[in-house]
């Protein structure tokens, strides 16, 4: 249960939780802005509508909570892993990448070059917002085990010997 501990400990000040706040419901807002409910239930149905809302929940709320627990550890130690960003920005660009409607979904991978990828997908998207959900997990898990953990490296200079 340390994952527990250190959430209560990023949220025992109250500014981390209004970050928290802002940022999932500013997540969550694009994704509404970007959903045209009619049309999905329209085509796919109410329970692929469901899937594709609480996806979108989950995910609002799992890189709400890493950027949460990133800007933590950053203002604590002043300084960020890579390594545990790395996941995360792979899974939110995922996730974001299937957001709204399956037509803006595949105008927006258009603009990037991934319009026939995602016609690949039978569910067009759906899998890849699956898939940023356990991403996005383990990147807040990997997050939450190194919270503490400050690691600089230490660069050694070679000396040449003449």
């Amino acid at each position: 249960m340390q994952f527990i501990s250190h959430l209560k400990d990023v949220f025992k000040d109250k500014r981390y939780l209004v970050f928290f706040i802002f940022v999932c419901g500013g997540i969550y807002y694009l994704f509404d802005l970007f959903t045209y409910k009619q049309l999905i239930i329209g085509n796919y149905g109410e329970i692929y509508y469901f899937s594709h809302l609480i996806s979108q929940i989950i995910i609002s709320l799992l890189f709400a909570l890493f950027l949460t627990m990133s800007v933590y550890k950053f203002i604590a130690f002043s300084s960020y892993s890579a390594k545990d960003g790395s996941t995360s920005f792979f899974a939110t660009f995922v996730g974001i990448l299937a957001a709204g409607c399956p037509a803006c979904s595949i105008t927006f991978a258009s603009y990037i070059g991934l319009a026939g990828l995602l016609s690949l997908f039978p569910y067009d998207g759906l899998e890849l917002k699956i898939i940023a959900i356990p991403l996005l997990g383990y990147a807040n898990y990997s997050l939450s085990k190194s919270l503490y953990t400050c690691k600089i490296s230490k660069r050694q200079k070679k000396v040449k010997k003449e």
